[in-house]
């Protein structure tokens, strides 16, 4: 909440379009700055908590995304190199979702999809899985295919 009351368009309102440009921009070099600092574990949190906030401003700007139909699962990623269970919501279908899986170098197999939900619901049953197994929790970044909802081991939805 404290950051979204420092935005470009609020720098803007209350110092004018020059000065408020200048001073959000000064804030952002500053922030960049001090993540060149954080090691990649950091900056990893970080974007996990990122992920929560910028749902919940999706659905606090657009409340109708709440009631669209959505689909929460749970997928199987694996290779000869590594395997991983990736948990995630989507309002298109697990094919939309993710296509062929080939340019990335993993194959899928989907574990769970459960279509009875509405799009706000998954995103609080998603959240709800993502905390309780906070300790098997990974961040994946393999051949360009990146996720923050990701386990290394095998959980149940």
């Amino acid at each position: 909440e404290r950051q979204s009351t420092f935005s470009l368009k609020s720098c803007i309102e209350k110092y004018g379009e020059e000065a408020g440009k200048l001073r959000w921009q000064q804030r952002q070099d500053v922030w960049q700055e001090t993540l060149k600092d954080k090691t990649p574990e950091e900056i990893d949190i970080i974007n996990q908590k990122k992920g929560t906030g910028r749902m919940n401003q999706l659905f606090n700007r657009k409340p109708e995304m709440k009631n669209i139909p959505g689909i929460l699962y749970l997928i199987k990623f694996y290779n000869e190199d590594i395997v991983f269970w990736k948990v995630g919501i989507t309002s298109r279908t697990i094919k939309e979702r993710f296509g062929s899986m080939n340019k990335y170098n993993l194959n899928m197999d989907i574990i769970t999809e459960n279509k009875n939900m509405t799009f706000y619901e998954c995103f609080k049953a998603e959240q709800s899985i993502l905390n309780l197994h906070k300790d098997i929790r990974i961040n994946v970044n393999y051949n360009g295919f990146k996720t923050t909802e990701a386990f290394d081991e095998p959980i149940t939805i």
